[in-house]
């Protein structure tokens, strides 16, 4: 925007290693090498949303027995990590919103 003046911000090398995905919180030993972890969560009906959509453009198929078995899977697998996560944000929440810790 014209009115925003630019501004630079010095920055030191340092060592990072960022790592994401889906099972990136499941293992307890690689856990405890995280400085931070961070879960980023949706609610139920937006994750459907966005399952159905990529599932469609995909062509992957969207049966109702599908739908089960990812969600199955989610609260298996996945969803238990939040718990080991220093901080969750919510995706579909709008990101001016969202506060840093």
């Amino acid at each position: 925007l014209p009115t925003v003046q630019p501004h630079a911000t010095r920055v030191h090398p340092t060592p990072l290693v960022i790592t994401e995905g889906i099972h990136a919180l499941w293992d307890e030993g690689v856990c405890q090498q995280y400085d931070f972890a961070l879960y980023v969560d949706i609610d139920e009906t937006q994750r459907r949303k966005r399952w159905l959509e990529r599932n469609m453009r995909e062509n992957r198929g969207a049966t109702d027995h599908m739908w089960r078995t990812t969600v199955d899977a989610l609260r298996h697998h996945i969803a238990p990590a939040k718990a080991k996560a220093h901080l969750t944000i919510d995706n579909g929440q709008d990101a001016a919103t969202v506060r840093a810790f």
